[in-house]
């Protein structure tokens, strides 16, 4: 990863988590967490197929299929989030339509396997998971 695309990605993380310590008075440690899950996912959705959860209003955790790689040609224009956005838009392979997930709700980012590497389906090595958490 080149210096400069670091430097923005580190910048993207802090704003994204000053703006969830302001709006949901997070503690600063629980909110850099989420904005660097956050952070991980959206480079995942860009990239392709990512498996990813994240905690509905009702309290239920939902697991997700999505990807970005469709949203220049559905809106007509690239997808660029502000670093202070508190929501994440995504194609749901699952659906079939277009979803939103709330940084906060974040639960889980695992990236999908390429087709013929060995792993199941949703169970990729390496998966980005916040320490003490459980998929």
């Amino acid at each position: 990863m080149s210096e400069s695309l670091l430097y923005t990605t580190e910048k993207h993380v802090i704003y994204r988590a000053l703006s969830l310590r302001r709006e949901y008075a997070l503690p600063l440690q629980v909110a850099l967490r989420q904005a660097h899950l956050a952070e991980q996912l959206l480079t995942a959705l860009r990239q392709g197929e990512v498996c990813f959860g994240y905690i509905k209003q009702d309290g239920t955790v939902r697991h997700a299929r999505g990807t970005l790689t469709g949203y220049r040609y559905s809106f007509r224009k690239p997808y660029q989030p502000r670093p202070d956005n508190l929501f994440i838009v995504y194609y749901d392979l699952d659906c079939g339509g277009w979803r939103t997930c709330r940084v906060v709700s974040l639960h889980y980012v695992r990236p999908f396997p390429e087709p013929g590497t060995s792993g199941s389906r949703g169970k990729a090595a390496g998966a980005f998971l916040l320490p003490g958490q459980q998929p």
